[in-house]
């Protein structure tokens, strides 16, 4: 029954599976850049054989060239996400970041990175030890911090 079906068929192996996407690729490619040649080299036969031009022609041109546009990618500058964060802007911040990190037994670059991304990004990026202190509530927090978490408050307490 491993490695079956419902149907009592096997299951294809692993090789099998990544020479089919290998496959489908290559054919998805293939149709592409043999369609837009179709939907280019049509029109401007064309218009070489008989000096003929319409829209359909225009817009074979314009349609082969928009899936070659498409086919090929670009390279796009990587801006990484989150707010840079220099030691003198938020002195506070960062003190309260190597905190935490010493108290979870992290490197506090890292922790600095976590801090400096945007939302929703950071769970996964979190270790396990430190995901298991957020996970239990306040209890990982230093004092300073769970005070600030059991007062509801969204700032950081000052010093006093």
């Amino acid at each position: 029954m491993d490695g079956e079906t419902s149907g009592g068929r096997k299951a294809p192996s692993l090789k099998g599976q990544f020479a089919a996407a290998i496959a489908l690729t290559i054919g998805f490619y293939l149709l592409a850049l043999a369609l837009a040649a179709a939907l280019i080299g049509f029109p401007v036969y064309l218009l070489l054989a008989q000096g003929r031009v319409n829209f359909l022609t225009i817009s074979g041109v314009f349609i082969g060239g928009s899936i070659l546009w498409a086919v090929f990618p670009r390279r796009l500058r990587f801006d990484p996400p989150g707010a840079r964060i220099a030691d003198g802007d938020q002195p506070r911040l960062l003190q309260l970041i190597r905190e935490e990190s010493e108290a979870a037994g992290e490197d506090p670059r890292a922790a600095r990175a976590r801090a400096a991304a945007p939302r929703g990004r950071t769970r996964a990026a979190t270790s396990p030890a430190s995901q298991a202190s957020v996970d239990a509530g306040a209890s990982g927090l230093n004092s300073r911090s769970a005070q600030a978490v059991q007062n509801g408050s969204n700032s950081m307490p000052v010093d006093q």
